[in-house]
């Protein structure tokens, strides 16, 4: 009897929001104004995707959205956005040297 093959589905790689999350403020910050339909065919995604995203960026007070008359929307760069990007940086930035120097606390207390 011959072995039944089995069509293998290919894996689909899901994104973690936070990375399109960013990928969409990249662009924001590069362009200043974008359509939702451009950010979407540049991210590859949904234009209800983009607009779920580009919320949550207008919610950190990063992006204002105008919705447009026959349709769609812009994701606009608000004034103090690149502002409150260099403060997440820096968290980020500090956040990161806490983790590390907790881990070197460890080793070190590992080692007496």
């Amino acid at each position: 009897m011959e072995p039944v093959k089995k069509e293998v589905e290919p894996v689909k790689k899901e994104v973690e929001p936070e990375v399109k999350l960013d990928e969409l403020m990249d662009l924001v910050v590069k362009n200043r104004v974008l359509t939702g339909k451009t950010a979407a065919d540049l991210l590859r995604t949904s234009e209800k995707e983009i607009e779920e995203l580009a919320d949550k960026l207008q919610q950190k007070g990063m992006v204002k959205l105008h919705s447009k008359f026959f349709g769609g929307f812009d994701i606009v760069l608000s004034p103090d956005a690149l502002k409150k990007l260099k403060q997440e940086e820096e968290k980020k930035k500090v956040a990161l040297v806490k983790q590390e120097l907790e881990k070197l606390r460890r080793e070190a207390g590992m080692r007496k």
